[in-house]
């Protein structure tokens, strides 16, 4: 099982764990609940999950060090000339950061090594992050052997590869690193080991280099808390707020044609027209959710979801819109009239 401690390893069959701040879960996932390097302001992790395909719950270790970063270790991913020519291994964590914060990627490192003989190893190094105001923003960094050298021997090549904003002042990591304020914020990991070879050639790689009887071995995220632009502790019903007033909007209906119209909202509940129709939808138990605002929608004798978020400014929103216990159907945007 993956196992997530805080600044330490834990042996689950060990009943005594090391740390009073240790918190196991009925899915044998240790979630933390103290983080030293965040002070008074906490992310939560809600849940790690290892994809694969080359890697597994079984061989992959997570930790956040006292610094916050979050670190994994493999115990069995690694490429090589013959039947694992092209090995990979994807990781994707749900955090939670506090009211008033984002959470942001400052940065991310692989440590490994490498040996080629009349061949080429390589590692690609991808980290994306997303929340309701960030779709997957990717970046990525690819390390590899000396194509020209092509070591005569099998030498063994420890590397290290970083990349990232790694700014000394969070607030100026760039929004393209960071999560919505407030908002559950998804981060994916994937590591992609290749090697190529001549006829004769031989070649390895590790995104474990114990399996070399070397240590340290690991990918290293470098996770932040930014404060929201706007204010530390952001109004709860700001969003709420903002969506109050007369609209023009436009949205998708199912059938993936454009509609206009208007809609006005008070407090929690609202109305909406499409120009020309006949009837009036209503939307009720609208509530704000971080930075957006949530809500249901009817109409004749349908009915089903709405999720916007309004902009900063108040002047306009974007959102969608789906049916009951089903996936969003289209988009349904807004300018204040």
């Amino acid at each position: 099982m993956t196992k997530v401690v805080n600044s330490c390893f834990v042996n689950l069959s060990n009943k005594i764990l090391q740390k009073a701040c240790c918190l196991v879960t009925a899915l044998g996932i240790i979630i933390i609940n103290q983080y030293p390097a965040f002070g008074a302001a906490k992310p939560e992790v809600k849940s790690v999950a290892v994809i694969g395909p080359n890697c597994s719950t079984d061989d992959t270790q997570a930790v956040m060090n006292a610094e916050g970063d979050f670190e994994l270790r493999f115990a069995n991913l690694f490429a090589a000339t013959g039947a694992f020519e092209n090995r990979q291994c994807a990781i994707e964590v749900l955090v939670q950061p506090p009211q008033g914060f984002a959470l942001a990627i400052n940065g991310a490192s692989l440590e490994g090594a490498a040996r080629a003989q009349n061949a080429v190893a390589s590692v690609t190094n991808e980290y994306a992050i997303e929340s309701a105001q960030n779709t997957f923003s990717t970046n990525s960094d690819t390390w590899s052997t000396n194509a020209d050298e092509k070591y005569n021997s099998l030498n063994v090549v420890g590397f290290e590869q970083s990349f990232g904003p790694h700014s000394s002042d969070p607030a100026e990591i760039p929004d393209s690193w960071k999560g919505g304020c407030g908002l559950p914020t998804r981060v994916r990991g994937n590591i992609d080991l290749n090697v190529t070879f001549e006829t004769g050639g031989s070649a390895e790689i590790y995104a474990d280099r114990s399996l070399i009887n070397s240590a340290n071995n690991l990918l290293k995220w470098d996770w932040e808390l930014v404060p929201c632009k706007s204010q530390n502790v952001p109004d709860p019903n700001g969003a709420a707020a903002l969506l109050k007033g007369s609209w023009k909007f436009q949205y998708q209906a199912a059938n993936g044609r454009t509609v206009q119209g208007n809609m006005l909202v008070t407090n929690d509940k609202g109305t909406y027209r499409a120009a020309g129709a006949s009837w009036t939808g209503q939307l009720a138990d609208l509530h704000p959710e971080g930075e957006s605002v949530k809500g249901t929608w009817q109409a004749i004798d349908q009915a089903g979801w709405v999720h916007f978020r309004p902009n900063p400014d108040g002047k306009s929103f974007q959102g969608e819109w789906g049916y009951d216990n089903a996936a969003a159907s289209g988009f349904w945007n807004g300018t204040k009239e």
